[in-house]
């Protein structure tokens, strides 16, 4: 994210990607749980083209939480329903047998609350994703705001 702060949403897709691929070459196994790296390129999609629309240099402190917070909330969204689909989809796989993931038992609790398994799936990761994009929005801009202004000098000297 803090990529797709600095640099643009494309190039954030793309450390999604290397991510993947790293992790991929690193323990040699390419399975189904592989397809959340979409979820991954959606989050960068999303917060650079937030950044790129709605973020303003001129933005007040207080403004900029704000516009952070609404970031937050919306990354938790499309984290939980593209994570939710994908998890649909792997569910349905005969072959695909997810290991313990952090939302395991937040689907055995609300497994009678909900009709559709589809909406399940999305609804199991709101909580965990909730906290989850508060945390990265803020740090991602930390990172960004360290990184502007540590480049600023050098475009400046030349």
């Amino acid at each position: 994210m803090a990529l797709s702060f600095l640099a643009g949403p494309w190039w954030g897709v793309l450390a999604g990607f290397f991510y993947h691929l790293i992790d991929f070459a690193l323990n040699r196994t390419l399975e189904p749980g592989h397809l959340f790296m979409l979820c991954h390129c959606l989050a960068a999609l999303t917060a650079g083209y937030y950044k790129k629309w709605f973020i303003t240099q001129t933005d007040s402190n207080a403004r900029l939480f704000i516009k952070l917070v609404i970031l937050s909330i919306v990354m938790c969204l499309v984290m939980s329903i593209s994570g939710g689909i994908i998890g649909y989809i792997l569910n349905n796989l005969e072959a695909y047998h997810a290991a313990s993931s952090q939302t395991d038992f937040l689907t055995f609790l609300w497994q009678n609350t909900f009709k559709s398994k589809l909406v399940l799936q999305i609804a199991v990761r709101i909580p965990v994703n909730i906290a989850d994009r508060f945390i990265c929005v803020f740090a991602a801009w930390g990172v960004y705001w360290l990184g502007r202004k540590s480049i600023r000098p050098f475009n400046q000297t030349q």
